[in-house]
């Protein structure tokens, strides 16, 4: 941690009180460091994998693969927010010493899927990442804002588009992000839980090196839970032992490993303990999902099904039918019941919800997602929204 990481964190425990959970969203694994912990080989790979730029050549397409929780999404980001610092546009593009001409005018642009899941969506992320001038959020034809696209691509050599979360449930699919690259200019990157089918790709341009991701290593992880706790909780809060704990049941995961340690920290700040004991952390690990799916994937949802989850969360029984589970939403929100039974199903169906069949042959409805740092995250949202 740099010193002025520490005075932020000085100043966010003088504003949040004294309790033990500081600043719940520096835990979120929605939250990506600026510098990642414990990636060093994976990192140089992907240099590797970029290393025509700094001799002003266009690189080639390339897939990232790898398990959920193994810091694909944090370490791409935070290459790419670098890279396009130093050689993009908004930087001062520099080239090597030896090079008389112009040097390569190269941009970096990373594209979450979850947020971009029609080709749409996916030519407005590019073009906000390629300039700040106000983009179309509707009004205007897919063609057209792709002809604007091509446009903006036009005025560079090349721009390196990496798309996150490719082929996941409800994100972009392969073949689209393929299609980008169509468009003179664009390279795409692929960062992908699965190795890509060469079907999916054609006749797009496919992936000339992949560099593959392994789940984090438990030491790794406990590195990856204690740096975030020393942001995020109060000092001392979290010691060696528990750390380590969280870091074995999240099993190479890092975002089950800070959903769990948010967990944790939220049951001690809430009988305002001294510091995160071990039966915070064991009642973390017995209440988490089992099979649990990402927080972010809950949150890229649109407004009206967040609405519903943020509801069943806060509902006091744990697996309701989806009956009373619709029931109880639409007493709670402007819904009618059957838009809430149709949402529930609707979730169920994109993996967000356990619907599991009971004694009477109707569903149970459970998250699959940590509910919890749901309800906190989503209640920020709806904050920062307002």
């Amino acid at each position: 941690m740099n010193v002025r990481d520490r005075i932020a964190r000085r100043r966010r425990q003088n504003t949040a009180g004294s309790g033990i959970l500081v600043d719940p969203i520096a835990i979120a694994p929605i939250t990506h460091p600026d510098e990642p912990v414990g990636r060093g080989p994976t990192i140089e790979l992907l240099l590797d994998a970029l290393d025509a730029v700094f001799d002003d050549e266009i690189p080639g397409p390339a897939a990232v693969v790898g398990p959920p929780g193994s810091g694909k999404t944090a370490i791409v980001r935070s290459l790419f927010a670098n890279l396009e610092g130093v050689l993009g546009r908004r930087g001062q593009a520099i080239g090597t010493t030896t090079r008389a001409s112009t040097p390569l005018n190269v941009r970096f642009v990373v594209v979450d899927g979850r947020h971009a899941d029609s080709e749409f969506q996916a030519y407005r992320r590019i073009l906000a990442g390629l300039t700040d001038e106000p983009v179309p959020e509707g009004g205007v034809s897919t063609d057209a804002l792709h002809d604007r696209l091509v446009e903006r691509v036009e005025r560079h050599d090349a721009v390196l588009v990496a798309v996150d979360h490719v082929d996941e449930p409800g994100t972009l699919d392969a073949g689209v992000v393929a299609s980008l690259a169509d468009d003179a200019g664009i390279v795409p990157w692929y960062v992908t839980r699965e190795p890509l089918d060469a079907r999916q790709l054609a006749p797009g341009r496919p992936p000339t090196t992949t560099v593959r991701f392994d789940a984090y290593r438990t030491h790794t992880i406990v590195e990856i839970v204690t740096e975030r706790a020393s942001r995020g909780l109060a000092p001392n809060a979290l010691d060696h032992g528990n750390a380590r704990t969280v870091a074995r049941h999240a099993d190479g995961n890092a975002h089950d490993a800070l959903a769990l340690l948010y967990e944790a920290a939220k049951r001690a700040d809430d009988v305002d303990a001294d510091r995160v004991h071990g039966h915070h952390v064991e009642g973390a690990v017995a209440a988490f999902p089992a099979d649990t799916v990402s927080v972010a994937r809950a949150l890229a949802e649109p407004r009206n099904h967040q609405r519903v989850l943020a509801a069943l969360v806060a509902l006091e029984e744990d697996s309701p039918t989806l009956p009373d589970a619709a029931a109880a939403i639409a007493a709670r929100t402007d819904l009618t019941e059957s838009t809430v039974t149709r949402f529930l199903y609707e979730l169920a169906n994109a993996g967000l919800l356990a619907r599991t069949p009971d004694e009477e042959t109707s569903s149970t409805v459970t998250p699959r997602f940590p509910p919890g740092l749901f309800a906190a995250l989503h209640t920020d949202a709806e904050a920062t929204d307002s």
